[in-house]
């Protein structure tokens, strides 16, 4: 394997989570989880409130509520310790389990920062402007900011929260996303935790979450373009300069056919492009016509002056929208494995299409809930990934049946391929446990003086 990512993390601790629980994860400090964790456990061992503490913790936002909804956690301390060294925790003094607590950074074991934060009689944080406590607070953030880590955690009722962006204050009506708190229970007295909602037609739509990516695309295809955009004056001084000088492209295409041949390599390069509307058709039979009456050297010669910065300005392009080919084509194929009898396809001008297998077409609406489920969760993965450090993700499993749970970690990873990206995740699927067991961690007690 190679270098990891000094911004995953290495080793999550916490004593006496809900007054019961001691974990240390990984278990064996040797065990590698800078590309994925997967937490594994009991109803009421925490695995949920473990993601939610990591995302508390690491949230950068001023205000954002997260602070508080620490203080409203029953535990000793909570730490997190990333791969270059740096630990960011929370701790309580004497006996006192809930409410009040010290929140710290640490770098290679001398403390950088450090605040008590207190609470109200309600176990609210409230940090007034101008003081001095105010102020170490902003620095604690400002250091995480720093650090470039940005976490997103998407819930099991998908609801998809950045640790940069976004806070516990906002609303919980996300389009045509309904969540319900009356989906919570109470284990042991203190953990909540949310009953599997099946999350079937009526509570989920996939509309908002098919627009986003659209706009994702879209956003990627104008930035791409750009690279390849020349204006005329451009042109002209590349006209010049290859009048003088020709380029590589001039001086290998030395004949009708080598010149021909440069355009169907092009042609052949832009297909896929063009199938997803990424860019406009490529008129090759106009210029393979224009190079065929080219009956000169000295003409010919011309025609490859002035082709030669057209066809730099498409390769430029095409490089510039490459990934983003990759990224739309991985997500069609991976959706297409999982479904039967249906497939989805895109194009820049129409958005997503899905289709039976015989043409006719289909409403996302009318996915089944794991359909729906699995959409969700790869939409969500794609529009994270170019700012993401570190994805949690609870119960991925969630309406997606056995197959399609043997599967799902692979697609997660190529999705991440070549991206400083740590999955964590929590599951009771046996399928996304045995396919990946050396990356499992059994939420089991430790000795509390580890």
């Amino acid at each position: 394997m190679g270098t990891k990512n000094p911004l995953s993390i290495k080793e999550i601790f916490v004593d006496k989570l809900f007054g019961y629980y001691t974990y240390k994860i990984p278990v064996e400090p040797e065990t590698d989880i800078s590309q994925l964790l997967i937490l594994y456990g009991d109803n009421g061992s925490g695995k949920t409130t473990l993601l939610k503490l990591i995302f508390w913790l690491l949230s950068s936002r001023d205000r954002s509520g997260y602070k508080t909804k620490i203080a409203e956690t029953k535990f000793k301390s909570f730490s997190i310790v990333f791969e270059n060294g740096i630990k960011v925790g929370a701790n309580r003094e004497g006996s006192s389990l809930i409410g009040s607590y010290t929140y710290y950074i640490e770098q290679s074991k001398k403390t950088v920062h450090s605040l008590k934060l207190k609470t109200t009689s309600r176990n609210a944080i409230s940090l007034q402007d101008g003081t001095k406590e105010n102020g170490v607070f902003k620095k604690i953030l400002d250091y995480i900011k720093e650090l470039n880590i940005s976490v997103f955690y998407l819930s099991d009722d998908r609801k998809i929260l950045n640790s940069l962006t976004s806070s516990e204050h906002e609303t919980e009506n996300y389009g045509n996303i309904i969540l319900n708190d009356s989906d919570l229970v109470l284990t042991r007295d203190y953990e909540r935790v949310g009953i599997k909602r099946m999350l079937d037609e009526k509570k989920l739509a996939l509309e908002p979450a098919i627009e986003r990516l659209i706009d994702w695309i879209r956003t990627k295809v104008i930035s791409g373009s750009k690279t390849g955009d020349k204006n005329s004056q451009a042109i002209f001084t590349d006209l010049i300069r290859n009048v003088s000088k020709p380029n590589e492209a001039i001086k290998r295409a030395k004949t009708k056919e080598q010149l021909i041949h440069e355009i169907d390599i092009i042609e052949k390069k832009v297909q896929p492009f063009v199938r997803l509307g990424l860019i406009e058709t490529f008129d090759s039979k106009t210029i393979k016509t224009a190079i065929d009456k080219s009956n000169s050297a000295v003409r010919l010669r011309n025609l490859r002056i002035i082709l030669a910065p057209y066809i730099e300005s498409i390769n430029a392009k095409l490089e510039a929208l490459e990934k983003l080919k990759d990224t739309i084509y991985l997500f069609l194929d991976s959706t297409n494995a999982y479904f039967t009898n249906k497939a989805i396809d895109f194009n820049l001008s129409t958005g997503f299409s899905l289709c039976q297998k015989g043409g006719e077409p289909i409403d996302f609406n009318l996915l089944s809930s794991g359909e729906k489920q699995l959409l969700l969760l790869l939409i969500n993965t794609i529009t994270a990934a170019d700012v993401a450090t570190i994805f949690i993700i609870d119960e991925p499993e969630i309406s997606l049946n056995i197959k399609w749970q043997r599967n799902l970690i692979d697609t997660l990873l190529k999705f991440s391929s070549n991206k400083n990206i740590q999955y964590i995740l929590s599951t009771h699927s046996l399928e996304l446990l045995s396919s990946n067991l050396d990356k499992v961690t059994k939420l089991e007690e430790v000795n509390a003086s580890v």
